[in-house]
């Protein structure tokens, strides 16, 4: 789905359109998370902080620091509660958004869950996803980047096509192809 998107609060006291694609998102399992969504993970829809804009109401914060240290600020509508964004400092310049305000959430799909090890163990991590269990350390992936473990893959996947294409496409390959292919549609001789 492209820009804009829209979304706001439960109440709908806040509304709220970005106008960039997002950065990432993704699925965090971590017990703040998971205490703050009131269910088994949070998700969140990294973006630009310059792309995000209301169009209605005005949010109220709270910051929590984390036992890493780092500070966020967290966003939310001052009626009905909802969090709408927060914003780590350690990643100036954007917001995550929690991407249920969107008004559609068809097309979301999480490339990455983090905080496994505090996942509930009914969770099923979908093969296509990446999972870590807590926040690797290489934090490209947050940025839009891809994590080395991305590259590795799509670099396998390259070579992998690559290999099947050269075999399947190969001069002594097509020739036995041609030749099956015409001897299969030839027909017996009859008696």
């Amino acid at each position: 789905m492209k820009p804009p998107y829209h979304g706001g609060c439960e109440c709908c006291a806040i509304r709220y359109t970005i106008r960039s694609t997002p950065i990432v998102v993704y699925a965090c399992h971590c017990t703040i998370c998971q205490t703050q969504s009131g269910s088994a993970f949070g998700m969140a829809m990294r973006i630009p902080m310059e792309s995000f804009s209301l169009t209605r109401g005005a949010l109220k914060i709270f910051r929590r620091t984390a036992d890493s240290g780092q500070v966020f600020t967290n966003s939310f509508c001052p009626d009905c509660g909802t969090r709408i964004h927060h914003q780590a400092d350690r990643s100036p310049g954007q917001i995550s958004l929690k991407p249920g305000t969107l008004d559609d959430t068809s097309w979301l799909h999480p490339s990455h869950h983090v905080f496994l090890r505090s996942a509930q163990k009914w969770v099923v991590i979908p093969e296509d996803a990446q999972g870590f269990e807590t926040v690797p350390e290489d934090r490209s992936w947050l940025r839009g980047g891809l994590t080395d473990r991305q590259q590795w893959d799509s670099l396998h996947r390259s070579a992998r096509l690559v290999a099947r294409w050269q075999c399947c496409h190969s001069p002594a390959i097509l020739r036995q192809q041609m030749v099956r292919s015409w001897i299969g549609s030839a027909k017996a001789p009859q008696e």
